[in-house]
């Protein structure tokens, strides 16, 4: 037996005569110490799976910011948080082919008669890199410092923008639910070209910028009176890499220090009794 899913939360709610307010922590003890870092989820000890703030108005306007599941993940119902919709393993890095992330944001949608639901998000970037050729005359990142309390064996990396989500939420009947929604990114690094010269030198560096993005859609429905969930759920674009549970790489580096957005495809089918 093991404790380390084990989670604590807290929920607070509170009306007003024009909206509705919620407030909600959750975490858990499935962090590494020195090892943790922010790529995927905020992995530092205590881990926070999630912390935010929600402001729902009567007309349908919903704000959000705080810590908390990407606009990325599933839900159940609309765009709203604490319905995500998690495959049903055991493993917490949960399965292959599922989107998702946990991470610093600001979120504003609207729905419309709890038929459709229009969501746009601004959230905390990273970047994931592989398969790396470059020369060390480069900056993707800096290592975290003791100090400012970041995990000193961690890259921390130098996005110029949060990544930007939009979705769109069809809920046709009350069986059936259908996202659509778009990921934009922007990945930068400092190229230092006389960085290999006799003596080294830091003139002529010039920051080199990269767009990626992505496209994805995820699809259920409820069968059999509610006792058969079925499910497609699809992610493919350049430079999403990141937001596979398998924490694929967003970029690599050529040799002359510049980057290069991966393009990346995962798919996940679920069937549910």
């Amino acid at each position: 037996a093991s404790g380390r899913q084990s989670r604590v939360s807290m929920l607070a709610e509170g009306k007003l005569s024009s909206a509705k307010l919620t407030g909600y922590v959750e975490a858990d003890f499935l962090s590494a110490g020195i090892t943790s870092n922010n790529n995927q989820s905020n992995s530092y000890t205590l881990r926070q799976r999630q912390a935010w703030g929600q402001a729902a108005l009567n007309n349908g306007w919903s704000f959000t910011g705080g810590q908390m599941w990407s606009l990325v993940t599933e839900t159940k119902n609309g765009v709203d948080n604490r319905t995500e919709v998690l495959p049903m393993t055991i493993d917490a890095q949960y399965h292959v082919g599922f989107s998702w992330a946990r991470q610093f944001g600001f979120r504003v949608s609207k729905d419309f008669g709890n038929k459709m639901w229009v969501a746009f998000s601004a959230e905390n970037a990273q970047t994931t890199v592989g398969g790396e050729g470059a020369k060390n005359n480069y900056l993707l990142g800096a290592a975290g410092t003791s100090g400012g309390l970041y995990n000193p064996s961690s890259t921390y990396a130098f996005n110029e923008m949060p990544d930007l989500i939009g979705k769109i939420v069809f809920q046709p009947t009350k069986t059936s639910h259908i996202e659509v929604f778009g990921i934009v990114s922007r990945f930068r690094d400092r190229i230092f070209p006389g960085d290999t010269a006799t003596p080294a030198s830091a003139a002529g560096a010039y920051n080199d910028s990269s767009a990626g993005g992505g496209a994805g859609v995820n699809i259920r429905s409820d069968l059999f009176a509610k006792h058969l969930d079925v499910g497609l759920h699809f992610l493919g674009g350049e430079g999403v890499g990141r937001y596979g549970t398998t924490s694929l790489s967003d970029v690599f580096v050529r040799a002359d220090g510049v980057l290069v957005p991966i393009r990346s495809y995962q798919a996940l089918g679920t069937l549910e009794y």
